[in-house]
């Protein structure tokens, strides 16, 4: 569950490791991505604007951009 505490990339990472088991399908990833997301994030991403998403990938490339903050540095 992402909380904001730890690195975006890491959790986008480990979501696709786990989705992989069940399917690679864009649709399926982006309606199972709100369910690992804590409440505080899911607040940001219950904001977002209804079509304002075309992709799974733009959806990572959003939610990494809010949360670059909790990224870890090499």
């Amino acid at each position: 569950m992402y909380n904001e505490r730890t690195d975006p990339v890491e959790h986008v990472s480990r979501f696709n490791l786990r989705m992989t088991v069940h399917s690679k399908s864009e649709a399926l990833m982006c309606k199972v991505f709100p369910f690992s997301l804590g409440p505080v994030v899911m607040r940001w991403f219950d904001g977002l604007k209804a079509g304002s998403i075309d992709s799974f990938k733009e959806l990572i490339q959003v939610f990494g951009s809010r949360f670059i903050t909790c990224s870890r540095v090499p």
